[in-house]
């Protein structure tokens, strides 16, 4: 049956190669191979099967010979074309040029590879990348990832590059940006470390480890710095307690040797920074709070001396001769010139409470002494008006008090009391005055004695406040001078020697002034600028201008209040007062010469670029006159020149603080009519470019709509890329307003992005029904890949049938898989054929291998030597698979072997096509020819002979006792019907 196929498969090709060359008119040249094709086809037909299997055998050997033979040749071509290209490789190796020559003209593909792998250049390699783009896909694939991986090899070394920069930037700062370098450090690491040079990798790891580690001190410092500010803060506020405390109720020595004065000396030692923000503004008041306690320690020791010489023993000087100078001594200075003589103190809270100590000291002195003045002033009113009796009664008579004259004058004079205990002293002079305009022509005596001396403690009372009065005002004003001369010292210290004034760099410390001979006039105090005091190699302050202006202003605010209070006492002082305070308004006034010429100069540069903008002409008739690409050009330079003028304009800073006052309206509506100019017709242009990215978002939304009634529109993306091109086009040419060019792009690409999702909607419905058609014909492929050898034949042509009608009714595939499942169903339909057709060879061949089993065990019974007995060839005989009825029958059946068993055996090898031995070769021919003769003769000689092969095939099976020969003839019998096809012999298959 196979020989038969391929007899049918040749005479096919034979037939197709024939109607080609009738199609193609070529009669004439293949006369003579189309006779030779009938003659090989009747051969052919009349050959046996096994001369068609020898042809195609012999067919099949010469094509592969041929073709090992073309492989030699084309091998050896190939290896003497690399032995002819190798060297010329080689010498192009490092010239890119003959490189990119070499691989064009070439014409072995290993040598235009190496040259294309050898190419170095970015330019060469698009070249190449060009040159191979429609010839050879490996060269131009090749050629491609070189071209790309050199490109992305520039560009990381390039972007290497900037990062490095950035990095050696950043370590040039003060104040490392953590958010800069964290940023820059995951730049760096999306780079792919093998395009970069080691090199960059190392350079930049150095300075990622130098930033990294500036940034752990910088923490570090920060932290400590922040620890420190929180002690000194703590430490402040514990200072100002003890401070408070000491001046209200210590002693002297108290605040110097305590604790908490030793810390704020620790601390201002140990400062981590000086630099540092919380530094600069605690380490001045930490040496604020340091000489305040050196202060507030003097005024105590004065304190402490003044309450030691109260209580002095008798037997010492008299007090009351204090006053008196010897001649031979200078006059001691009195108790408020000691304090007077005091440096003035910052802290005007503590100054006030140790101020308050004095006072009580004062006043316990005077309280003291108050008897003796009181009596002496008692007999000196008595005694005036007895003196002055002769003249009064010249002048004119005094009439006695009334009874409301006197009650009104005892409730005037408890009203002044009650005034003087709550310390309203200005209700108490007002009162004191109405009682002397009551007395005015009343006789004195007519009041109540008791009366007369309250009134009269009230007056000594008013003088002596009023002497208070102008004392404090004096202490007040020198108070002001010593912080005015406080203010210039420091201004002289934060200035550059350079800009000291000469004459202060050698004036001398004044001596203090004489003390006055009354205790309680102020004398003033001394000079306290001294810039030799200061250290020569200190770094001087930076000072607060703003807070140096605010402070000469209060100081002059206060003076005139004190002045105003004091009834003119500050005449002297206030020539020093002025002087410190115009030394201290020198930087002040600089910085406002200064910030005078800066306005002046930005006045100056705002006008030019004023003038710059003026320059720019504006369209003459209007935005009517431009069009086209002059219209796109004149607004792209405006736009440009409108940008530059406000970037300039904004970075000259804010109008208000930068420029004079009295220029400043005028400068702006000059800059406003400059705008105005050129933005008018830009903004009508660009209202008319609003306008036509508005039709251009209608007509999005219209497609939108179109794309909705029909999902299946072709020219849907065309259009949407069409309007894209046509937005970006009006954009490039006049760029509206960021506000509205963001609303109408987002509406824009809202449409746009509409559009495509529907489209991509339809698309995914379409995918999702190709994808379920896909399925379904997967599904039928897996239906005939299940099929295997153990499915039934039944199954496997029902299986076949239903497969074949559902592939036919399938949907639509997706483009290009057509043909791969078509080919994938032959396939698979080929194998389930392959199946049914080979399922009943397989059987044959278990029952022939059966037989075989058996007949060996029927030789083995007869034997004489290894015979088993009959219980033991039951048993294995019954093992064995079955075999047809007539084989078994035949086996069961043994007889000894007759003389007719070799010619039985030489018919059925003849069947069987089986070579004959050397011996047999004459009566192999001779049946050979009386075959053809029967064959000739009947047609029933075929079906009679497949019957006489099958009883042939009974008989030697039922022989025993066959010769070794003869036994090894018909077990080769029983291989080659084996191999045979089903049915040969005219044996039928024993089928389960």
């Amino acid at each position: 049956m196979r020989a038969r196929r391929q007899t049918h498969k040749l005479t096919g090709d034979l037939r197709r190669d024939h109607m080609l060359s009738w199609i193609f008119k070529k009669f004439g040249r293949t006369a003579a191979p189309a006779k030779a094709t009938t003659a090989s086809r009747k051969a052919t037909e009349q050959a046996s099967p096994q001369a068609a299997q020898k042809a195609a055998q012999k067919t099949a050997q010469a094509a592969s010979q041929k073709a090992a033979q073309k492989a030699s040749e084309k091998a050896q071509q190939l290896a003497a074309a690399q032995a002819d290209w190798a060297p010329r490789l080689q010498a192009a190796l490092g010239d890119d040029a003959a490189l990119l020559a070499l691989a064009v003209a070439a014409p072995v593909l290993d040598i235009k590879l190496a040259a294309i792998n050898a190419l170095q250049g970015e330019t060469t390699l698009k070249q190449a990348e060009r040159e191979f783009r429609n010839q050879d896909k490996r060269l131009h694939r090749a050629a491609k990832t070189r071209f790309e991986a050199s490109v992305a090899q520039r560009e990381a070394r390039t972007r290497a590059r900037t990062l490095i920069a950035s990095a050696q930037a950043l370590q040039a700062e003060t104040d490392l940006p953590v958010n800069q370098l964290s940023s820059l450090d995951r730049d760096w690491q999306a780079l792919d470390p093998e395009l970069l040079e080691p090199a960059q990798i190392a350079q930049f790891r150095g300075l990622s480890e130098a930033l990294n580690h500036n940034l752990r001190q910088r923490s570090e410092l920060a932290q400590q710095v922040l620890r420190w500010s929180v002690d000194a803060r703590q430490a402040l506020s514990d200072w100002q307690a003890a401070a408070e405390q000491a001046a209200a109720t210590g002693l002297s020595g108290e605040l110097s040797a305590g604790p908490h004065t030793q810390a704020l000396q620790t601390l201002q030692a140990r400062c981590p920074d000086a630099h540092a923000a919380p530094c600069t503004e605690l380490l001045p008041q930490l040496a604020s709070a340091l000489l305040s306690s050196e202060q507030i320690e003097a005024r105590l020791a004065c304190l402490a001396s003044l309450y030691a010489a109260a209580i002095k023993p008798a037997s010492e000087p008299a007090a009351e001769t204090a006053d008196v100078a010897t001649p031979a001594e200078p006059p001691a200075a009195s108790p408020s010139q000691q304090w007077q003589a005091l440096a003035s103190m910052a802290d005007a809270a503590l100054a006030r409470v140790l101020t308050q100590r004095f006072e009580q000291w004062r006043q316990a002195q005077q309280r003291a002494q108050r008897p003796a003045e009181t009596s002496a002033q008692a007999s000196e009113a008595t005694a005036a008006p007895a003196r002055a009796k002769p003249a009064r009664k010249q002048a004119a008579q005094l009439n006695d008090a009334t009874p409301e004259q006197a009650q009104q004058f005892a409730s005037l004079l408890a009203q002044a009391e009650a005034a003087q205990a709550a310390g309203l002293l200005s209700d108490m002079q007002a009162l004191l005055q109405q009682i002397d305009a009551g007395l005015t022509g009343i006789k004195p005596a007519s009041l109540d004695e008791g009366l007369r001396e309250r009134h009269h403690a009230l007056l000594a009372e008013r003088s002596r406040l009023r002497d208070w009065e102008q004392w404090g005002g004096a202490l007040a004003l020198d108070a002001l001078v010593a912080e005015a001369e406080s203010l210039a010292q420091a201004t002289l210290a934060a200035a550059p020697p350079a800009a000291v004034p000469a004459a202060l760099l050698a004036a001398e410390p004044t001596e203090p002034a004489e003390a006055s001979s009354s205790e309680d006039t102020p004398a003033p105090t001394e000079p306290t600028t001294d810039v030799q005091a200061a250290p020569p190699a200190s770094k001087p302050a930076k000072l607060n201008l703003k807070a140096q202006r605010e402070a000469i202003q209060d100081l002059r605010k206060r003076w005139k209040e004190v002045d105003r209070l004091s009834a003119g006492a500050g005449h002297a002082l206030w020539p020093r007062f002025d002087a410190a305070l115009q030394t201290a308004n020198e930087p002040v006034a600089a910085q406002l010469a200064d910030l005078k010429l800066a306005r002046e100069a930005n006045l100056a540069s705002r006008e030019q670029l004023l003038t710059e903008l003026d320059g720019f002409a504006a369209p003459e008739a209007g935005f009517a006159a431009l069009a086209g690409e002059s219209a796109a050009h004149y607004w792209k330079e405006c736009l440009r020149a409108l940008s530059a003028f406000q970037l300039a304009w904004r970075q000259l800073g804010p109008v208000e603080h930068t420029v004079p006052m009295s220029k400043r309206e005028a400068l702006l509506q000059r800059q406003r009519a400059s705008l105005e100019r050129l933005e008018a017709p830009l903004q009508q242009a660009r209202r008319s470019a609003e306008a036509q990215r508005e039709q251009l978002i209608k007509q999005a939304e219209g497609l939108l709509q179109e794309l909705q009634q029909n999902p299946q529109l072709r020219d849907v993306t065309q259009r949407v890329r069409d309007l894209q091109a046509e937005w970006q086009s009006q954009a490039r040419s006049l760029p509206l307003a960021r506000g509205s060019e963001n609303d109408l792009w987002a509406r824009f690409k809202a449409a746009t992005d509409a559009v495509f999702a529907q489209r991509s909607a339809a698309f995914d419905a379409r995918d999702a029904e190709l994808a379920g058609t896909l399925a379904a014909y997967e599904a039928l492929l897996a239906r005939l890949d299940a099929l295997t050898v153990a499915t039934p034949d039944a199954e496997i042509r029902r299986t076949l049938a239903e497969v074949d009608r559902s592939w036919r009714q399938g949907g639509e595939l997706p483009r290009g898989l057509a043909a791969g499942l078509d080919a994938r169903l032959q396939a698979a339909h080929a194998a389930a054929l392959q199946i049914l057709d080979g399922r009943s060879q397989m059987i044959w061949q278990a029952q022939c291998e059966a037989l075989d089993a058996k007949l060996k065990l029927c030789e083995a019974k007869e034997s004489t030597q290894s015979a088993p007995d009959e219980a033991e060839f039951a048993q294995r005989f019954s093992a064995l698979p079955a075999l047809p009825d007539d084989w078994e029958q035949a086996l069961k059946q043994r007889l000894p072997a007759t003389a007719e068993l070799d010619e039985i055996l030489l018919q059925l090898e003849a069947a069987l096509d089986l070579p004959a031995s050397a011996e047999m070769q004459a009566a192999r021919r001779q049946l050979k020819l009386k075959a053809l003769k029967d064959a000739l003769e009947g047609r029933g000689a075929a079906l009679q002979g497949a019957q006489q092969q099958a009883a042939w095939l009974r008989e030697a099976l039922r022989a025993s006792n066959c010769s070794a020969a003869q036994t090894e003839r018909l077990h080769g019998l029983i291989k080659a019907l084996a191999q045979a096809p089903a049915g040969t012999l005219g044996v039928s298959l024993k089928v389960d």
